[in-house]
């Protein structure tokens, strides 16, 4: 593994970049000053799945560009607590791409670190992903509504736009074709899940819930609005789910 620095003056914003990160390779960069982006280049071939980390800034985002710089995807840490933004991606054309470095917010100015390695994960089965989703994420403890499909859990989406409860009844529809689980909705505090959209801008979709003894006594689900589509009616939201 090889390590390259900013040395050579300020990583351009363009394509123009003076800097080229390898796979295995490690890029040291400087975001400087507030407001600063970097792009490096990058060589990647289609169908190979690639792990692009950035570490050391304060919301940091990447985001891939191709050659006429049209934007691809991005990612970006949301809590300044987190060690890392991730970003897997795995390309349908083999040839040159571009990775932007930047603060999310603006605010930051300093070091980070990007590096390229081909993701080796192998794919899970349906029973492995079932079994990390329900015990390993929450290291071993879990906790789970008491109903069986069939029952009913009730939900209080009043909180959230006319867009915002459309999409809350689309979420919740497919629970019910999956699960089996009804659910009804009431306009009181007591029910079993309590959608919101609180949060600001940046924050991500959240939730949180109460329990006993392994079993939920009620959950909450945080959407901030910024992740609604633009449009102010349902009918903008058509196609989109």
């Amino acid at each position: 593994m090889a390590t390259i620095k900013e040395n050579n003056g300020d990583a351009g914003a363009n394509t123009q970049t003076q800097y080229t990160l390898v796979l295995g390779d490690v890029f040291q960069g400087r975001l400087d000053p507030a407001g600063d982006r970097d792009w490096v280049r990058v060589g990647l071939t289609a169908g190979t799945v690639y792990d692009i980390t950035l570490s050391g800034t304060n919301i940091g985002q990447i985001e891939i560009f191709d050659p006429a710089e049209n934007s691809i995807v991005s990612a970006r840490k949301i809590f300044s607590e987190n060690p890392f933004a991730k970003l897997i991606f795995s390309p349908t054309v083999t040839g040159t791409y571009y990775v932007q470095i930047d603060d999310w917010d603006g605010n930051y100015s300093g070091d980070y670190e990007l590096s390229l390695v081909e993701n080796t994960i192998p794919e899970g089965t349906y029973d492995e992903i079932a079994d990390y989703l329900t015990e390993g994420y929450y290291g071993g403890e879990s906790a789970a509504f008491d109903v069986e499909p069939g029952g009913v859990l009730t939900a209080n989406i009043t909180a959230l736009t006319a867009p915002g409860q459309q999409v809350a009844r689309w979420a919740l529809d497919a629970w019910t074709n999956v699960t089996g689980i009804e659910f009804r909705f009431v306009d009181h505090d007591n029910a079993d899940i309590t959608f919101d959209d609180r949060g600001d801008v940046g924050d991500p979709a959240t939730g949180g819930f109460s329990s006993s003894n392994g079993v939920i006594t009620d959950a909450n689900i945080n959407v901030p609005a910024v992740y609604l589509p633009k449009g102010d009616t349902v009918g903008d939201m058509v196609g989109i789910i």
